[in-house]
């Protein structure tokens, strides 16, 4: 049993690095509409060796983990939890999700990814967020250029 406590623990402080332990969904997205961020929601589940594989390695990274502080509001959930939108379906995990806090889908991919990689992934992220614009821009610039 202490092994298992040991291992449980560890996982929990890893992503925790990340993401603010115990913050919900919808308190994600009041957060990242304050601070003009996106949301990042990572879905896992208890037995997924990849999911874990992903919080060790790339969550622990220091680059990882300070751009997605600077980018997004973190938040994990277990796959069928019920603890997010329904739409945001997981057919594999790990699955992520960045969306904006208006729930607009900017990035939506699965599996494991590697520090590298999911830096990379964080740059686009970035530059969708940055050339579309917060939420409420886009809605706005997109209903002036249909007038």
């Amino acid at each position: 049993m202490r092994p298992t406590f040991f291992v449980l623990f560890f996982v929990l402080f890893l992503f925790s690095a990340v993401a603010d332990s115990g913050l919900t969904y919808s308190a994600a997205v009041q957060r990242a509409k304050a601070e003009g961020k996106a949301v990042y929601l990572l879905i896992t589940a208890p037995g997924c060796r990849w999911c874990r594989k992903f919080e060790h390695e790339t969550l622990c990274d220091p680059a990882v983990q300070a751009r997605l502080r600077e980018l997004a509001v973190s938040v994990e959930a277990e796959r069928g939890s019920g603890t997010y939108p329904a739409r945001l379906a997981a057919p594999a995990v790990p699955m992520h999700f960045f969306l904006r806090p208006d729930g607009e889908i900017l990035v939506k991919m699965p599996g494991y990814w590697n520090p590298e990689d999911f830096l990379s992934i964080l740059g686009d992220v970035r530059r969708k967020m940055h050339r579309q614009g917060s939420g409420s821009e886009h809605r706005s610039n997109n209903e002036q250029e249909k007038k």
